[in-house]
């Protein structure tokens, strides 16, 4: 984003991009340390690698691009819903990337058109 639109964002969007990218950067950060203690502990598993780079390229489309970020996280909340259907702790899976993903779309430039 350039500074001219920077400036010229209205306040409201500006305060939904800054809460956006906190619960972006929190909600990456909470993962990145599960899953890289989860790769340390069990040393040999790839899983906790892939879990790594999915969070690592959800984190940087959500930050780049806001409106296809939400849909990619809306995506991932979508599959994990499904993946993890039986989990007791569904909602904290499932929870932060909807809002992560709402917050995306009420910050992300509207069309010219």
């Amino acid at each position: 984003m350039s500074v001219a639109e920077t400036v010229a964002t209205p306040p409201s969007r500006r305060r939904f991009r800054i809460a956006a990218r906190l619960a972006l950067l929190a909600w990456a950060g909470f993962w990145t340390w599960f899953l890289a203690c989860n790769a340390v502990s069990d040393w040999p598993a790839v899983q906790p690698w892939i879990g790594l780079g999915i969070v690592g390229a959800l984190t940087v489309v959500a930050w780049r691009l806001p409106r296809i970020g939400a849909g990619a996280l809306l995506a991932f909340a979508a599959w994990a819903a499904w993946f993890f259907a039986h989990s007791t702790a569904l909602w904290l899976i499932v929870g932060p990337p909807c809002v992560i993903a709402a917050l995306n779309l009420l910050e992300a430039p509207r069309s010219k058109a």
